[in-house]
């Protein structure tokens, strides 16, 4: 079947492709193109361009400027070229379970992944938004080293990119960040989370997890059901713990009054149960029992 070629203008168009395979290029302007059904072919070119590749196995580019792209359901090429740029695989709808290859190229990208794809920020300051949270594989990531590719356990293959935000499922996992600003979630499962150089968030959620933050001042973050999580180097004056609202009304006062310390070994326990949170919840943290230890209120986040 012959494709169909479809060409915007110089302004601000608005473009659908057909049921078939389509080649659509946007032109200058700030452009929407739907691809609609079809293995279709859309390039953004100049101008601000929301580009969205609807159902098939799409090739999306997004040209100059800062442009969003979703490659919609099927196994698409999304490359953001120039720009800081926006980009996802899928439909923003409904699961997203194909291989998708994207490509942030120059800029300070964004790569949202709800599936195994393939990944590549490309030059900038990138950002992999990798939504793991309905998987039962056990992770195991090193992403300090941003211009090694490494594949994970599902399939995802990742490289050239500086920041993550990681949210993970119910199996356990082991993650460690860069020296960008991550975000490392567990999800289920009893995880390890290793912060990197810059200013990480560190959730472990349910389950017995790990937690390092490393340099820089990081924020480890609780919630309701988080059952029992260690911070193995909470550095005071630098890192934060963040409680989640799902707590009943939380002041640094009852904190204090939730929370002891083991005289001989050292470790510090918040009992969450006291506080609005299950009966197991609690947060440990390790100090040098030589040396005395109180909290401030500048520690928490409330």
């Amino acid at each position: 079947m012959a494709r169909t070629l479809i060409i915007g203008s110089a302004g601000d168009d608005e473009l659908y492709g057909t049921a078939g395979d389509d080649d659509i290029i946007a032109g200058g302007g700030m452009d929407f193109v739907f691809g609609g059904a079809g293995s279709d072919f859309i390039l953004g070119e100049g101008g601000i361009d929301y580009l969205d590749g609807e159902d098939g196995d799409d090739r999306l580019f997004g040209g100059d400027d800062n442009d969003v792209l979703r490659g919609g359901q099927g196994a698409d090429l999304v490359s953001g070229d120039a720009g800081d740029d926006w980009l996802s695989g899928g439909d923003g709808r409904s699961p997203d379970t194909s291989y998708d290859q994207l490509l942030g190229g120059a800029g300070n990208d964004t790569i949202y992944s709800e599936n195994a794809d393939l990944i590549d920020g490309g030059s900038g300051d990138d950002l992999a938004v990798l939504l793991r949270q309905d998987s039962n594989v056990a992770f195991k990531a090193d992403f300090s080293m941003p211009h090694r590719a490494q594949t994970l356990a599902d399939g995802t293959v990742i490289t050239g990119v500086e920041r993550v935000s990681f949210s993970g499922g119910s199996g356990a996992d082991i993650l460690r960040a860069g020296d960008g600003a991550d975000e490392l979630r567990g999800g289920g499962g009893n995880d390890q989370l290793w912060g990197g150089g810059g200013i990480d968030i560190l959730d472990g959620g349910s389950g017995r997890d790990r937690l390092v933050g490393g340099e820089g001042g990081d924020i480890f973050a609780f919630t309701y059901g988080t059952n029992r999580d260690r911070i193995i180097d909470f550095a005071q004056g630098e890192d934060r713990i963040a409680i989640n609202g799902l707590f009943a009304t939380v002041t640094f006062d009852k904190i204090v009054a939730a929370t002891s310390r083991d005289a001989a070994t050292g470790i510090v326990t918040i009992d969450l149960s006291q506080i609005g949170g299950a009966p197991s919840d609690r947060i440990e943290l390790l100090t040098d029992p030589a040396q005395a230890f109180a909290f401030t209120a500048a520690d928490f986040l409330l």
